[in-house]
């Protein structure tokens, strides 16, 4: 039985952290050129070849994402590019250009994974790419579980398949209403989510008429072992560390749930599902993972993202007794918030009792400032409220 590596986003050097505290077998990440969320907090080399390192010693892996679509003006810079990285550790690159796809076998040694913006839904296009040197395809979002399995059985290249997280209602991922309605090419990273906005009907109506509800393949985990997937993964290099940090938790235990022993997976599925639709989201679908998906894939009347817990702050380290915090919201002397923490799913509650770093009493903390609380909660913990 093939149990599915867990696949996550590092949007950033803290995200990335926190998906391998949390349960993720590896994340992708991206430098400032040529990825498709050029607005994330992306790393630098010195950044990447650290996490790879990280990663390494706990026996888990960093993909690197190079998947926008190069313009020949492109070119010249990704020559340079891929030399600098060739030392880096990094251990796939995900690329969804045949053309850099070649550049890359020829300029470095690192193993290459087709990006589902390559749109690879039968064997034929997966043979391709596997005789171009690609170990894995990440399969279209378009592709059905039983497809994959189909293409993994006629070209023996592994397969990983989307999971959990935001969909794009254009195929694959490719779309142009960004270029046209502000001039910023959403295939080379800089869409504005177009598909999000309402827009307004000839008739007078408005409706979001292209916002799909987010992806949750988590009741589905049995069909990832019964179709052989070797990866799942978890979109969101835009999202929070708490949406990153719940998600690999959840997929981690519900994975693991399944490969002990099945009966305990359908015992947990339910409290688990839950557990997911606690982080901001915007409705959820299966997508294309069974069936085709349909009309009751977009949430026409969305009014915003549905959410039962704001992300308060990251615990840095603890040491005598204390620990220090990151906040991400206002932090108030004497209230009472919840935190996750690696390892443990439980919700567990602590009462804030706030030092300023050179530990003076403080009645509030401001967001993106660091604070020392009283009690030493795990490294890693997330505070919620």
């Amino acid at each position: 039985m093939t149990k599915p590596l867990i696949v996550a986003p590092g949007g950033s050097y803290e995200k990335a952290i926190i998906a391998l505290n949390y349960g993720a077998d590896a994340v992708y990440v991206a430098t400032n050129q040529f990825s498709l969320r050029k607005s994330a907090s992306n790393f630098t080399l010195a950044e990447l070849e650290s996490l790879c390192e990280i990663a390494h010693a706990r026996k888990k892996k960093v993909y690197l994402a190079l998947n926008i679509f190069f313009h020949q003006s492109d070119i010249d810079r990704a020559i340079p590019f891929l030399a600098s990285i060739q030392g880096l550790g990094i251990d796939a690159l995900i690329i969804s250009d045949l053309g850099v796809c070649a550049l890359a076998s020829e300029h470095t040694t690192i193993p290459i994974h087709a990006s589902t913006q390559a749109s690879i839904m039968n064997e034929y296009s997966a043979a391709l790419w596997s005789s171009m040197g690609a170990t894995r395809v990440v399969l279209a979002r378009e592709t059905s579980l039983a497809e994959s399995m189909a293409i993994k059985t006629a070209v023996g290249v592994e397969t990983e398949v989307f999971i959990h997280g935001a969909m794009c209602s254009s195929f694959s991922g490719k779309c142009t209403i960004s270029n046209v309605a502000s001039g910023r090419d959403s295939n080379r990273g800089g869409c504005i989510q177009s598909c999000r906005h309402s827009y307004q009907l000839s008739n007078g109506d408005v409706t979001y008429i292209m916002n799909s509800k987010d992806l949750m393949g988590l009741g589905l985990v049995p069909d990832y072992f019964k179709y052989r997937v070797d990866a799942v993964k978890i979109e969101g290099r835009m999202k929070s560390a708490l949406y990153v940090a719940n998600a690999c938790q959840q997929y981690r235990l519900a994975i693991d749930a399944f490969a002990d022993d099945p009966g305990l997976f359908y015992e947990k599925k339910d409290a688990l599902k839950q557990q997911l639709s606690r982080v901001s989201n915007r409705g959820f679908t299966q997508a294309s993972l069974a069936r085709p998906a349909n009309e009751s894939s977009i949430s026409y009347d969305w009014n915003g993202y549905s959410s039962s817990h704001q992300f308060m702050g990251i615990v840095v380290q603890s040491q005598g007794g204390k620990s220090l915090v990151s906040t991400k919201q206002p932090l108030k002397h004497g209230e009472v918030v919840s935190y996750i923490q690696p390892n443990n799913a439980d919700l567990c509650s602590h009462t804030v009792q706030l030092q300023s770093l050179l530990g003076h009493p403080l009645s509030q903390a401001s967001p993106n400032q660091w604070v020392w609380i009283d009690g030493a909660l795990p490294a890693h913990s997330l505070l919620v409220q």
